[in-house]
């Protein structure tokens, strides 16, 4: 898979590549169970917390930020320009595991190891379709 293509499903699915905790930030997780589910209008106020499938979101936090490159790199990368967050929200900090989707999808499980790629429920989950995804995140949001 592209790295392209890989970068289009962790925004699609939510996650970020790289997520640094200390120790610290892991007494602040806040585990959600049955009872205490998330919904649209309210978050916990914590940097991290694991929703009932087991994946850990990290808080995003409202501000600005300079992205880009002014040189090197591919071209879109350039320019170098101001983002602003207008508002904080939850990302995944991993990509959804095949463990996890099967649990929306199971008949995804035939997938599993095709052309030698994720075989085992730990490993990402791939050959999953845009449309697929967007199903997942919708799915996800309502469940918690």
């Amino acid at each position: 898979m592209n790295m392209k293509i890989k970068i289009l499903l962790s925004v699609l699915f939510g996650f970020v590549l790289v997520v640094n905790s200390s120790d610290k930030q892991k007494k602040e997780t806040k585990i959600l169970n049955e009872n205490s589910r998330l919904s649209a209008t309210k978050f916990p106020d914590t940097k991290e917390f694991i929703n009932t499938l087991g994946m850990r979101f990290m808080r995003i936090n409202a501000g600005d930020f300079i992205m880009g490159q002014k040189e090197g790199g591919d071209w879109d990368e350039q320019p170098v320009h101001k983002v602003t967050i207008s508002k904080s929200f939850y990302m995944g900090t991993t990509e959804i595991t095949n463990a996890q989707y099967e649990i929306y999808d199971s008949d995804h499980r035939r997938l599993s190891g095709k052309l030698g790629f994720s075989k085992s429920d730990d490993e990402c989950v791939v050959f999953v379709s845009w449309h697929d995804a967007v199903d997942f995140c919708k799915w996800l949001s309502a469940r918690e």
